[in-house]
């Protein structure tokens, strides 16, 4: 039943309400949100958790026992919070080909630059740490011209990584040349994507969007179906101040009704601004969530960013949970800045 000013009904006016329905049900379970301690009512009344979503994995999984009538479920079981957490987001993650449509999960990709000479050993040991950090792609951006040194690197990478999903960001001649060793190509511009996408049949290509672009994406999609390559667009983020972080949004939003996954970089906006980096990116990736953003990029490359593919991790986990439970991206029972201090000492 629906109580409209629940939040603002004290436990008398709200067992008045609700004596006419009680009788009828074992238990009468309420929103973790209600403020009042309802134990004067024995386990008749319970406080369930702050999302509709996250109720039913916790009934699903441990049954009605495991409520409480003072607490929120999450207050009250944050151990059994913690596993419900993990189950749901292996659950998301598993049998995933690419990158979602639609979150969650959200699915965090980082950018590396390569350049001729770089010691196999060095970027072996940066990939084993992103992957470790929770990086769902490793995207190469060479710095020099390609003249088969990145062939070779390749081949040695997907010896050590044989379930790595790489990507390119090059030149449009290199994407066009080399695209069998990749599943993600960056990046196209809405113009060149709507004239040809053939060269990437079957592959994900990052699209970039800006507010000219818009009106054209009907055609980008026509041939993304034409060629068989599954295009993703990125609304190109910008830092503030204008045209910046709030015209980046505004474009998100825009193109939130195309049935294509969406992506987003953090970098820009968090590496240009003067705060937290764990902070700055929870609520970038919030906010991208909300328009549907399926993949956040990222790089680390100065040193206020160290450490920024592990926020963007946790960032999206938490996205991905409060999508998935329909409650506020609180107590899911992922801590960025504790697990940060944990990562960093270790």
């Amino acid at each position: 039943m629906e109580l409209r000013g629940l939040l603002f009904t004290p436990p008398d006016e709200l067992w008045r309400a609700l004596s006419g329905q009680a009788a009828r049900y074992d238990h009468v379970i309420v929103p973790g949100t209600y403020p009042w301690d309802l134990s004067e009512y024995g386990r008749k009344v319970l406080k369930g958790p702050e999302g509709l979503g996250l109720l039913v994995d916790v009934i699903k999984g441990y049954g009605i026992d495991v409520l409480s009538p003072s607490q929120p479920f999450e207050k009250a079981n944050p151990e059994l919070l913690q596993e419900i957490a993990e189950r749901r987001l292996r659950e998301m993650r598993s049998g995933l080909t690419g990158i979602p449509v639609t979150p969650p999960p959200i699915t965090v990709i980082f950018e590396v630059p390569v350049r001729r000479g770089i010691a196999g050993e060095e970027l072996e040991a940066v990939i084993a740490s992103l992957v470790a950090d929770g990086a769902d792609y490793v995207v190469l951006a060479p710095l020099d011209r390609e003249g088969g040194w990145l062939r070779t690197l390749i081949e040695d990478l997907r010896a050590l990584f044989p379930r790595l999903r790489l990507g390119l960001d090059a030149r449009p001649e290199v994407l066009r040349t080399d695209v069998e060793d990749y599943y993600l190509l960056l990046s196209v511009t809405a113009s060149e994507a709507a004239r040809d996408l053939s060269w990437a049949s079957s592959k994900e290509v990052v699209v970039l969007i800006y507010n000219d672009d818009i009106p054209g994406l009907e055609g980008v999609l026509k041939e993304a179906e034409r060629s068989g390559a599954r295009p993703v667009l990125d609304p190109v983020a910008l830092p503030t101040p204008r045209p910046g972080l709030l015209g980046t949004l505004l474009r998100l939003q825009s193109i939130k009704p195309y049935v294509v996954p969406k992506m987003i970089g953090l970098s820009n906006v968090v590496e240009l601004m003067d705060a937290d980096t764990s902070g700055t990116a929870a609520l970038l990736t919030s906010l991208a969530s909300e328009a549907s953003v399926s993949a956040v990029m990222v790089e680390e490359a100065s040193a206020k960013a160290r450490g920024l593919t592990f926020d963007a991790r946790i960032a999206s986990d938490m996205a991905s949970l409060a999508l998935a439970w329909g409650k506020a991206a609180k107590d899911v029972s992922l801590a960025p800045a504790e697990l940060q201090a944990e990562a960093l000492h270790n």
